[in-house]
């Protein structure tokens, strides 16, 4: 489990890296800083969504309890983080608009995926754990039956 915490804080911070270094070149109104137009996307609109989502994911792995990822869990945080990846190496090359917004599209959708399988696997923890809780302290129902006999 560290070793996500680790790994999705190192990928906030290269992508807010990059968030920065994109608007600091488009504000000096130098457009041979930016690599291509896809680079500009990528961190005007795609890196902040993107971080955002990791940010939610590192929140709700934080709060879980049982400190532990399944493995489809495992899967998709590798899935966009690798997607993250090749958008940052396809935003490199210049005429490649039609395939970085392929790209972006499949980022968008893997980020959500992601996001809430997490959330679903946190709330069925959450209710596995409450009624745990429910059985060891008894219900009201439990409490009242108990006075009938």
């Amino acid at each position: 489990m560290r070793f996500w915490f680790w790994t999705l804080g190192a990928a906030i911070a290269v992508l807010v890296a990059v968030i920065v270094y994109t608007i600091v070149s488009f504000a000096s109104l130098e457009g041979g800083r930016l690599f291509s137009i896809q680079f500009l996307v990528n961190g005007a609109f795609v890196y902040p969504g993107l971080v955002l989502s990791l940010g939610v994911d590192l929140l709700i792995l934080s709060r879980r309890t049982p400190h532990t990822i399944t493995r489809i869990e495992r899967g998709a945080l590798t899935g966009v983080l690798a997607l993250a990846l090749v958008v940052l190496a396809v935003s490199f090359v210049e005429h490649s608009l039609l395939l970085s917004t392929i790209y972006w599209l499949l980022l968008v959708t893997a980020a959500v995926w992601a996001t809430s399988v997490l959330g679903m696997t946190n709330s069925r923890l959450a209710a596995e754990r409450s009624a745990e809780t429910a059985r060891e302290s008894g219900s009201l129902d439990d409490l009242l039956a108990g006075g009938e006999d």
